[in-house]
């Protein structure tokens, strides 16, 4: 599997939502990878930091500090790569 392969996965793999061969061969992938790897775990932070959101009472309410959340670490991330 290249890099384009398995970042067309991404997201599929993150909700767990790929078949079994996909996953493993996904898995080994970003084992090789760091690129990809980091692409992973950014979009897997944010999945998981908006799930978290919502879980809230009143999730609406803080839509606004969560986008500028999301696009604060985004920034940190591009500066990191830097």
């Amino acid at each position: 599997m290249d890099c384009q392969e398995a970042l067309e996965l991404l997201y599929d793999y993150i909700d767990k939502e790929v078949s079994d061969i996909d996953e493993k061969q996904i898995k080994e992938h970003l084992s090789k990878c760091k690129d990809c790897f980091k692409m992973f775990k950014l979009e897997n932070n944010i999945n998981d930091f908006i799930e978290t959101k919502l879980k809230n009472d009143n999730p609406l309410a803080s839509l606004g500090d969560l986008k500028n959340r999301i696009m604060t670490k985004m920034d940190e991330i591009d500066s990191q790569s830097c």
